[in-house]
């Protein structure tokens, strides 16, 4: 594994903390309206989202499915389907590392497309406005294939690590192929306690972990793997719960769709690219617009 890097400037690094009290302390009317207006739509939630958000505050996950639009996500696979239709799919691919392609491009970035209008389902924007405390930004939506990263060993995000785009991320998955065996990489993650554990042992400036490092803090037997047929899909707060993925055996590859809700002030300033065609609603233009 390669040396962790330590600079101030680090993913991980606390400092950059500073930068999120600065936001707050820039946009107080901002700010303050989309806690209010969080607030005024997490008033009264449905049980099966209470439930969800009970799962990520407690353990930085949570399954989901039947507050999900059905037809959307029927709608997603469909799309899914098609980007990955031989022919198709040499054509979309997006060679981001060895083993991580991303098979959606600026064209897919619309209010009208179905990657983006699946993140704005209401029940999810009401279980990431709960979960963050303020109407979120939609930092990204994606949809992406991981295959064998061709070598004899793990790399990058195939280890053990933490996100950084936020002190809290919400992160929605939905598996667009079938993730039942472990030669396709099932996401992998530490349950918040757990890795709350970690992070108090870890150094001051996090980095990757490989699993004989994790193996030493005495609570990698906690680790979750999601397995699951097509379509199951989940909650995740990947800057709390330490996880990996995309450990792809030859022969095989894994196919995923993820939305990511971050908050206003994040800790990096992310831009989505999503444009907005009229008529926007004035939530939508909260969770999409900086």
């Amino acid at each position: 594994m390669k040396r962790r890097v330590r600079r101030i400037t680090a993913s991980g690094s606390p400092f950059r903390y500073i930068y999120k009290w600065q936001d707050y302390l820039v946009r107080p009317a901002s700010n303050l309206r989309r806690r209010k207006e969080a607030a005024a739509l997490t008033k009264e939630l449905p049980p099966e989202v209470v439930a969800h958000l009970q799962g990520l505050r407690e353990f930085g996950f949570s399954s989901a499915n039947e507050e999900l639009d059905q037809a959307l996500l029927q709608e997603l696979s469909e799309f899914a389907a098609e980007r990955t239709a031989p022919g198709t799919l040499e054509r979309s691919r997006v060679q981001v590392r060895s083993f991580f392609n991303r098979l959606t491009n600026d064209n897919d970035m619309s209010l009208s497309n179905v990657l983006v209008r699946f993140a704005l389902q209401p029940n999810v924007l009401a279980i990431a406005s709960a979960y963050l405390g303020e109407i979120p930004y939609l930092s990204g939506v994606q949809i992406i294939e991981s295959t064998h990263n061709g070598k004899d060993h793990w790399e990058e995000s195939q280890y053990w690590h933490q996100d950084h785009e936020d002190s809290k991320t919400m992160k929605l998955w939905v598996y667009l192929s079938d993730v039942n065996i472990p030669e396709v990489g099932p996401f992998t993650y530490l349950p918040g306690p757990f890795s709350d554990r970690v992070k108090e042992k870890d150094d001051f400036f996090p980095g990757r972990i490989d699993d004989q490092r994790m193996a030493s803090f005495g609570v990698a037997h906690e680790a979750k793997a999601v397995v699951g047929p097509r379509l199951t899909s989940f909650y995740i707060d990947s800057s709390r719960c330490y996880h990996f993925g995309s450990r792809i055996a030859p022969g095989h590859t894994r196919v995923i769709y993820e939305a990511t809700f971050v908050t206003q002030a994040s800790l990096f300033r992310m831009d989505s690219g999503i444009r907005m065609e009229p008529p926007v609603s004035p939530l939508h233009a909260l969770v999409l617009k900086r």
